[in-house]
C-alpha cells in the first residue's frame, strides 16, 4: 500500500502494540531468465544484501487478484557477488536495482515492513506465512485499513521502478 507519511503510520503501530524489530538498507538485484521472460510469468529472482547478510530469493506469481501473495523461496548465500556472477554465466541478466530503507515491526502473526523505495515511492507491506492463507489475506487487508491505508498498490517494487 502507498503511504504519504510513514511516520504517521510506525505512531498507529506503536499504539497498536506493534514491536519494533529493525531498521535495515536493503539492496536487491533483480535478474530475466535466459529462456523466459520474469516480466510475462510474473515471477522474479533477486539477490538482496541487507544487515550484513545476502539472499538469493524466487518469488512465483501471484496468487489472486486481492493481493500481492505468492510463493517465496529464500536461501541465504554466502557472496553476494560471486552469486551475481554465476548467475550472470549461466545466462541470467541483471534487470535492475531497487534500493531501499525498510522499517519491520511486529504485530500478532504479522511482520510489517514501512519501505521507502528509491525513486519510487514510500510503501507498507504486510507479511505472513503459514496455513489458511485467505483468512491471513484478509486479516492483512484489515490491519492495512485499521492503519488508514487506502491507495492500493498491487505491483512489485521492480514493475513500479522500470515503469518509472
Amino acid at each position: 500500500m502507498y503511504a504519504d507519511n510513514l511516520k504517521r503510520v510506525e505512531e498507529i503501530l506503536k499504539k497498536m502494540g506493534a514491536r519494533f524489530v529493525k531498521k535495515v538498507y536493503e539492496i536487491d538485484t533483480y535478474f530475466n531468465h535466459p529462456s523466459r521472460d520474469f516480466a510475462e510469468t510474473d515471477e522474479a529472482l533477486r539477490i538482496r544484501v541487507a544487515g550484513g547478510k545476502s539472499y538469493l530469493t524466487y518469488k512465483g506469481r501471484k496468487v489472486d487478484v486481492q493481493s500481492k501473495t505468492r510463493e517465496e523461496i529464500e536461501v541465504e548465500i554466502k557472496d553476494a557477488d560471486t552469486a551475481v556472477l554465476l548467475l550472470t554465466k549461466v545466462g541470467f541478466t541483471p534487470v535492475a536495482v531497487v534500493k531501499k530503507v525498510r522499517i519491520r515491526y511486529e504485530l500478532g502473526e504479522f511482520d510489517i515492513c514501512l519501505d521507502d523505495v528509491e525513486d519510487v515511492g514510500t510503501f507498507v507491506e504486510v507479511e505472513t506465512s503459514g496455513e489458511h492463507m485467505e483468512e491471513r489475506r484478509d486479516a492483512a487487508l484489515a490491519l492495512l485499513e485499521r492503519l488508514n491505508l487506502k491507495k492500493y498498490e498491487r505491483k512489485s517494487y521492480l514493475e513500479l521502478k522500470l515503469c518509472v
